[in-house]
């Protein structure tokens, strides 16, 4: 039976989007508003496919046989051809002019018509920039809804969507001037095609958007359940975006092998198969977006990330990428960093009070601003090009590096004894203790350990999250001393620790928490490791049990202030549900096995033998 840590809903804000709920009977239901499904959808995923209802016809597959006509405010599910005569449902919402205006275009995995009953959910974001002059082209992607084709999730939108941008290229009603708009996947869908850097797209605005695949997907190979697992039962048909109930992804989550969950619970995924056979960076996923792929584009970028969103460090990376590369000037590239989960502040659950947190929505100005200077040259307000909110000083602010001067702070773990629990804390000190300390605990892949929060897509759970008391006896917890004075972390942490375990390979993961002045903690960050992944993702690192090894778990960028009084805490474990599956403490191809078993897990704390670095702001 597998025990809980409880997530108490009571100050939670009530949320109407469930992308992927744990397991709270409490929890809303309801519809999606249409502003999280449109802007801030699920996300993810990778290969082979499902056909279709759609059924090719005759007709030509000459991409520039058919081009329609401004006939009226909307031409719906015009099927446009590919190169491979696949044909792709698409819908132009025109603007009210006779004349070429510039034009957007919106590709997306979730369903373009969806909305409630006659109530078209993009026409209402379509509608927004109609009434700024833009022409609005959204499509279906291969395989879902009204388009043709095979589902291959993220195989097929570089060359589908250059093949889109070169049909609206051709079209009598289109100016010359292209911007691509989207969040979480149709942000990737944006990236696939600016890595070519058509002339006639102009720039783009990806929000919290994905490049990296396997990043998305892996953990130094352990798996991301809410993502790998959760957002492929949500997109388990070509014609059905729907979320699986708290019972069927609890149930699913828990079969071994986990490769069967997708057949146990629906039927057969393919690319669910195929990405859990893939769990080092090989040549697969060369069949996606390169991870730097800002190494490549030119396109002027504006990007909306949040500091609790999943692909916050895919973000950071781009813009790095970006500026090493010089393909961008500084002020071609602006990014919008919020204090949000994937819902970018529009529908999230945290508890932590965040004050003027904002969201995606008071920031829709200069977002239409950003067009109207790219698509129709009109002036551009000086701001940033960064700007960024501490969420530890509740405060916005602008810089033109994302990150200041800054050095390393270290702690070491400490421990007065050698006994595991949340009870028997040790500490985080300036210094080592003069004695090491092994401390173990037992790892049962049975008695999983649920955790609420963090960067995850399950926005009913995800970001600044209160954790609850806990009494287990597999967690290690260390906690600093209170601050005297306001630190601000600015860039990255790394735990670094000794450890060891009765198996082959395991996992151990660690959650960074905020300890405030009235006792209450919030999960600010979590990272996860494996033994046979510890020297990195391109190969195996071989492990004999009992051996002591070093590992470094690093935790997402992060700005936050700690104020005076506050502390910082970190608890080590080996389960963390639904953010991680279970590691079932085998060497090999555990993806596939059914055999799953109890480890013993050591973690040698004192003597200098572990420590964790944080990257802090200096004047």
């Amino acid at each position: 039976m597998a025990q809980s840590l409880q997530r108490d809903n009571t100050h939670a804000t009530e949320s109407p989007v469930l992308i992927l709920s744990t397991h709270d009977a409490q929890r809303s239901r309801s519809m999606k508003p249409l502003y999280v499904l449109i802007l801030a959808p699920v996300v993810l995923a990778g290969c082979l496919g499902i056909e279709t209802s759609g059924s090719q016809d005759t007709r030509s597959c000459d991409p520039t046989a058919y081009t329609p006509i401004l006939s009226g405010p909307t031409e719906t599910d015009l099927m446009v051809p590919m190169r491979d005569c696949t044909r792709l449902a698409t819908d132009v919402y025109f603007a009210d002019t006779t004349a070429p205006a510039p034009t957007i275009l919106v590709r997306l995995p979730y369903n373009k018509s969806a909305g409630f009953g006659d109530f078209n959910l993009m026409s209402v974001i379509a509608g927004l920039f109609t009434n700024r002059g833009y022409h609005f082209v959204v499509q279906d992607t291969r395989g879902r809804f009204a388009s043709e084709g095979a589902w291959e999730p993220l195989v097929h939108e570089a060359d589908d969507g250059i093949d889109t941008v070169h049909w609206i290229e051709r079209q009598p009603w289109f100016d010359g001037n292209l911007g691509l708009f989207g969040g979480s996947y149709f942000g990737y869908t944006q990236l696939a095609i600016a890595q070519h850097n058509p002339a006639s797209v102009k720039t783009i605005v990806p929000l919290v958007a994905l490049s990296d695949t396997y990043g998305m997907l892996f953990d130094d190979g352990l798996p991301h359940l809410d993502v790998i697992l959760g957002w492929s039962l949500a997109m388990r048909a070509p014609d059905i975006f729907e979320q699986p109930d708290d019972d069927t992804f609890r149930a699913a989550a828990e079969i071994w092998p986990l490769s069967e969950a997708d057949d146990k619970a629906f039927w057969d995924l393919p690319w669910y198969d195929a990405w859990l056979r893939h769990t080092f960076r090989d040549t697969y996923w060369s069949d996606y977006l390169d991870p730097n792929v800002y190494r490549h584009i030119a396109v002027p970028t504006l990007m909306v990330a949040g500091w609790f969103d999943i692909f916050l460090e895919q973000q950071l990376q781009n813009l790095a990428d970006a500026r090493e590369a010089g393909l961008l000037q500084p002020d071609e590239f602006r990014m919008i960093i919020g204090p949000w989960t994937h819902a970018m502040g529009m529908q999230d659950a945290q508890d932590y009070p965040f004050e003027d947190g904002r969201s995606l929505l008071d920031y829709l100005d200069p977002i239409f601003e950003w067009y109207d200077h790219y698509l129709q040259g009109k002036p551009l307000s000086n701001w940033g090009p960064l700007m960024m909110y501490d969420g530890g000083a509740g405060e916005w602010f602008e810089r033109t590096a994302p990150w200041p001067n800054r050095e390393e702070t270290m702690w070491h773990l400490n421990a007065t004894s050698a006994t595991a629990g949340c009870l028997s804390p040790g500490s985080l000190g300036d210094t080592p203790s003069p004695a090491a300390h092994p401390i173990t605990w037992t790892y049962d892949p049975d008695n999983i350990i649920e955790v609420y929060g963090g960067r995850i897509l399950a926005l009913d759970y995800a970001g600044m999250i209160r954790q609850e008391r806990c009494d287990r006896q597999d967690i290690l917890r260390f906690e600093s001393l209170p601050f005297p004075a306001p630190l601000t972390w600015a860039g990255s942490a790394t735990l670094r620790l000794a450890v060891s375990s009765t198996a082959p390979d395991t996992a151990f993961i660690a959650r960074l928490q905020l300890v405030d002045i009235d006792g209450q903690a919030y999960l600010l960050r979590q990272d996860a490791a494996t033994l046979s992944h510890r020297a990195g993702p391109s190969a195996p690192s071989a492990y004999t049990p009992g051996t002591t090894v070093s590992i470094e778990l690093h935790f997402a960028p992060l700005w936050w202030t700690f104020q005076p009084g506050q502390r910082l805490r970190i608890d080590i474990q080996s389960s963390s549900f639904p953010a991680y599956a279970q590691h079932p403490n085998t060497e090999s191809d555990w993806y596939t096995t059914v055999t799953h078993t109890t480890a013993r897990q050591t973690v040698v704390a004192g003597g200098g033998q572990s420590s964790f670095i944080l990257e802090v702001a200096v004047p």
